[in-house]
């Protein structure tokens, strides 16, 4: 008898049938206009600084690479 009071861990081996079925995704590519950039950027949070944040890190994430390496 073991010296610990862990449970018992029943294994199986089911896992080893397991099947995963991929779909394939649809994904739409939206782009804004500039000045539809440039009018998020500008628009007014009254102070809520949490949404200031999400709005600069979306900005940053729909730059394009090729404006990136253009600007560095």
């Amino acid at each position: 008898m073991p010296a610990h009071n862990f449970p018992t861990i029943n294994s199986s081996d089911n896992y080893e049938n397991l099947t995963i079925r991929l779909q394939k995704a649809y994904n739409e590519i939206v782009v804004l206009t500039e000045d539809e950039q440039a009018q998020l950027h500008a628009f007014d949070f009254s102070g809520k600084l949490h949404l200031e944040r999400v709005r600069d890190v979306f900005c940053f994430t729909v730059i394009p690479d090729n404006a990136i390496r253009t600007s560095c």
